[in-house]
């Protein structure tokens, strides 16, 4: 049989052992948060990255649109810069005939 110190030796042997299975523990979950912590912060880097780039190439495409609508406002003027020398060139050509042919 036990005595009182060795019962007592027990009991604090115990508490210590639960006291620091609860210090343990507790770091543990402290550790998990953190790590818990660190990842919706790197998610929410990479979101924003993501973002950022997709802001980028939107603005690109927006750019190259742009630049090619002003290649293509600028084809039609000169297009219609061509038709228009060619009908004043036909109609010149047609008065010089109407001339010749005036006695």
């Amino acid at each position: 049989p036990a005595g009182p110190d060795e019962r007592l030796e027990a009991e604090l042997a115990a508490a210590q052992l639960a006291h620091t299975e609860r210090r343990r523990k507790a770091e543990e979950a402290r550790a998990a948060e953190a790590r818990r912590e660190a990842e919706a912060r790197e998610q929410a880097a990479a979101a924003a990255r993501t973002a950022e780039e997709a802001r980028r190439v939107a603005e690109e495409r927006l750019v190259a649109l742009q630049r090619d609508e002003r290649a293509r406002q600028q084809q039609d003027r000169e297009r219609q810069a061509a038709r228009r020398a060619e009908r004043e060139r036909l109609a010149k050509e047609q008065q010089q005939r109407a001339r010749a042919e005036t006695p």
